[in-house]
């Protein structure tokens, strides 16, 4: 149930940061500093990756956890036995 919902939590954190990114590359066409702007962008990658990571992170583990459940009935005797 946490995982389902840190994965959930995780989907508008990547759209703002990609949200932000875009604005962040348009500012910088409109004349922005360069190397202010580029730092952001660089922060910016820097946090997706993050973020992106742990959504991989998450999925291994719900992917365990349900490999672990689907194993459960194998390993562990009929309930009321």
């Amino acid at each position: 149930m946490d995982i389902e919902k840190e994965i959930a939590a995780l989907r508008p954190c990547v759209e703002r940061v990609t949200d932000c990114a875009a604005f962040a590359l348009e500012a910088m066409e409109n004349g922005e500093s360069p190397e202010r702007m580029s730092a952001q962008i660089g922060t910016l990658e820097q946090n997706l990756a993050i973020i992106r990571g742990r959504q991989a992170l998450l999925e291994q583990q719900t992917s365990f956890v349900d490999a672990a459940r689907a194993a459960l009935p194998r390993v562990l005797p009929p309930h009321g036995s």
